[in-house]
């Protein structure tokens, strides 16, 4: 039985690029991921790890058994209004997982505006990568993006695919390294040093990540530091007639991994830089295919077998590690999910 061979037959392959996280393609190695979604003119990924998470809860008061009991003998139309009291109100803080932000890469600017088209996506499940295509008017361009296996580091390269022959001056893409802010937790400190862009949330409880982004093999103009976001101006110069390539690298380390996050994601950040795209892209590729080989099903119901493949992919993608995903899984990029995206019982019992 050919694993790769029944695989490749459920790739997801979307010929109009998703302009939603909800609707993106998800990435992971177990317990830090993102989804990959086009918006308009751009590429960007929500970031999560499973460990974000705000544990703070302002739990209403509870109605001892005995008062219950009490209301219903003496007075049973009081019941109602008297359980009310239970349910948290509006501004109640409960406990649930935080995004870790967001990482957008710009479709080509230029001093006319540029009409971008042709936005299409793919999710290759025996890779797990993430790739995708856009055009202009002189150009088209690729993006291939996976998130390594052993390190919580997103690899991003962008790389033009055709150019016009005529095509000879300079485009610019924004890198951008965002964090909405959240009025619950405070504002994030945003910062920039030796070519690391980074956003550091400090939670009330005393809980921090650090999220950290660096661009590697491209002519960047100088950072520009905002109250949430930090922005990289990269310049893809077309008057030596060739085609561009650069890569982005996104870490984030949480207090909970290590006692320094700052330096945790600085040390990843280098490391991926010195082993290059390719080094890591092998290793990435190598632990799959064993995931793979591991087992293989076929169905006669063939769409079926897609999503028993996409399951298990989903499935590989976040929960490989010592704290379980929640109601959402991995990937939430919503600042307050429904239900609090928590743990159900009925969920950890499965």
């Amino acid at each position: 039985m050919n694993h790769k061979e029944i695989i490749s037959k459920h790739d997801l392959i979307l010929e109009t690029a998703p302009d939603i996280w909800q609707n993106g393609s998800p990435i992971g190695n177990g317990h830090f991921g993102a989804m990959v979604y086009q918006p308009e003119n751009s590429i960007e990924f929500a970031v999560a790890k499973l460990d974000v998470w705000d544990r703070r809860a302002e739990m209403p008061p509870q109605i001892p058994f005995s008062k219950i009991r009490e209301i219903i003998k003496d007075n049973p139309e009081k019941l109602t209004p008297a359980l009310q009291v239970e349910f948290p109100s509006e501004n109640s803080i409960m406990p649930g997982p935080k995004p870790c932000g967001n990482l957008n890469i710009s479709a080509d600017k230029s001093f006319i505006d540029l009409t971008v088209f042709s936005r299409e996506q793919k999710l290759d499940l025996g890779k797990a990568v993430c790739s995708g295509t856009y055009e202009v008017s002189s150009k088209q361009m690729g993006f291939e993006s996976f998130v390594d296996p052993i390190h919580n580091l997103l690899a991003v390269k962008m790389e033009d695919l055709w150019t016009d022959r005529k095509l000879n001056c300079s485009y610019v893409q924004e890198v951008v390294l965002a964090r909405e802010i959240d009025y619950q937790l405070g504002l994030p400190v945003l910062s920039y040093d030796n070519g690391i862009s980074y956003v550091r949330y400090s939670f009330p409880d005393g809980f921090e990540y650090v999220m950290a982004m660096l661009v590697d093999s491209a002519e960047c103009a100088s950072p520009e530091i905002y109250p949430e976001y930090v922005k990289i101006k990269v310049k893809l110069d077309y008057s030596k007639k060739r085609k561009n390539s650069y890569c982005v690298y996104l870490a984030v380390a949480t207090s909970m991994d290590s006692a320094d996050p700052f330096r945790s994601v600085t040390r990843i950040l280098n490391d991926a830089k010195a082993e290059g795209f390719s080094s890591i892209k092998k290793r990435h590729l190598a632990w799959w295919s064993e995931f793979w080989e591991k087992s293989a099903v076929e169905f006669g119901n063939k769409f079926l077998e897609g999503i028993w493949y996409f399951s298990l992919y989903q499935f590989a993608s976040s929960s490989r590690g010592d704290i379980a995903p929640g109601l959402f899984g991995l990937w939430n990029a919503s600042k307050t999910p429904p239900w609090s995206g928590d743990c159900p019982t009925n969920q950890i019992m499965i």
